[in-house]
């Protein structure tokens, strides 16, 4: 993992830990409260490891933030990307999972469908 990426992945621990902290809770709680294990919440905020999507929405959830509140004061690349994921997971939220499911298979259809069309036309 590039310096970079590490720092990022650092700084999001931090919070996440910063989070957890305010509200009184542990690791382990964070994780059952987040259906995750507490060995991955370790991981998190010690910066050795990146998390996925799912499991930031789900830590967010657990912590009674927007996945985005996550990303407060962590330097990083993505920062742009922060605000659609945050509305994205607010219009998700309410969602039933099959329902959740369609919108993640429309959204990579559609990403793959760009990619392709735009590669041809490089050619």
């Amino acid at each position: 993992m590039k310096a970079e990426k590490r720092d990022e992945w650092a700084a999001l621990g931090r919070r996440i830990r910063k989070e957890r902290e305010q509200r009184g809770l542990t690791q382990r709680a964070l994780a059952d409260a987040a259906d995750l294990s507490d060995r991955y919440i370790s991981n998190l905020e010690g910066g050795q490891r990146s998390p996925s999507p799912k499991a930031l929405q789900a830590i967010a959830g657990a912590l009674q933030i927007q996945p985005g509140d996550l990303f407060k004061d962590v330097p990083s690349t993505y920062k742009p990307f922060d605000a659609d994921l945050s509305r994205l997971a607010s219009i998700l939220r309410d969602a039933s999972g099959e329902d959740r499911e369609t919108v993640i298979d429309f959204a990579r259809s559609f990403v793959l469908r760009k990619r392709r069309t735009t590669a041809s036309r490089k050619r």
